[in-house]
């Protein structure tokens, strides 16, 4: 259903200059496509004070990984909710290098396509220092990747929350 972010409506919220106080813009459910989300995640100076982004459930696109290595995002955002958006290892592979990743302290990517090798992307980074909350449950995981993640001095300080790995690995 289109309420108004789609379209003209995410155009104008694109835009927007009035907005400048905004600290939380849930998008989700609402037919949102990758390349919507990645202009809201590449745009620095909008939404000056925006604090918390919930752009779940995007079911069409490709994550680009360039575009997710150069995301730098609003500047004070520290809370990215990514559930149910197809974000695959690669994807995370780019986004752990990117400017806006290194100041994040809450992270969910529930419901996604990572594997062990996602895991690794994650727990390997050291722009995952900041993350205090890791969601990252009924991905495609196995305990090895679970392993990966809880076991990282990169996420020493994060509570990592994982679930329903697909296999012993």
């Amino acid at each position: 259903r289109d309420n108004g972010i789609l379209g003209d409506g995410f155009g104008r919220l694109m835009k927007a200059r009035d907005l400048p106080e905004l600290r939380a813009l849930n998008v989700s459910k609402n037919g949102l496509t990758t390349t919507n989300a990645l202009a809201l995640l590449g745009r620095a100076g909008a939404f000056e004070e925006l604090r918390t982004l919930v752009l779940s459930k995007i079911s069409r696109g490709v994550w680009d990984p360039k575009v997710l290595r150069a995301a730098d995002g609003p500047p004070r955002l520290v809370d990215l909710d990514l559930e149910e958006t197809m974000f695959d290892d690669d994807a995370i592979a780019a986004f752990v290098r990117s400017p806006l990743y290194s100041r994040l302290r809450s992270l969910s990517l529930r419901k996604n396509l990572l594997t062990d090798e996602g895991a690794r992307a994650i727990a390997e980074a050291e722009e995952s220092r900041g993350l205090r909350v890791l969601k990252i449950t009924d991905n495609r995981m196995t305990k090895a990747g679970h392993k990966q993640l809880v076991h990282s001095k990169n996420l020493e300080h994060a509570r990592i929350l994982t679930s329903r790995v697909t296999s012993d690995g």
